[in-house]
């Protein structure tokens, strides 16, 4: 098999790929699991959710940071499908999708992985809130 057309299947499959992966990643995370928590009280309900299914909370993260990677090389292999006019706006989709995909890695990573690890960490239950609360709005 050539090169070439084996590349073209690895970027077919990501193409795919990500949808499904994303969807799984979805439905996985446990309800009330992966918010954003401005207060304490709203902390307190994604700790307690997260602590109940902490497993599946860590598996749907994994899914969803593999599906937005995923999903940032699908935006980039649909843009080499284009060839002469139309080239510059896929280009500028592509980098405007990778982007998207990169923040939502950031997210996925700084907020669900976050709010897992302060479940898992020996502190008061007041104490992991005001973990979750400082990531939103910083120490102050």
């Amino acid at each position: 098999m050539d090169t070439i057309r084996t590349r073209r299947l690895l970027l077919a499959g990501a193409v795919g790929l990500a949808p499904l992966l994303l969807a799984a990643g979805s439905t996985t995370f446990p309800a009330g699991t992966f918010r954003f928590a401005g207060t304490t009280p709203e902390a307190r309900k994604a700790l307690t959710a997260t602590a109940a299914a902490p497993d599946r909370v860590l598996a749907a993260s994994l899914l969803s940071l593999v599906g937005f990677v995923l999903l940032a090389v699908a935006f980039c292999a649909i843009a080499t499908l284009v060839r002469r006019r139309g080239g510059l706006a896929a280009t500028v989709g592509a980098a405007v999708g990778v982007i998207g995909s990169v923040g939502a890695v950031i997210v996925v990573c700084w907020l669900g992985l976050s709010v897992y690890a302060a479940t898992q960490a020996a502190m008061t239950t007041d104490a992991k809130a005001a973990y979750v609360v400082s990531l939103l709005r910083g120490t102050h």
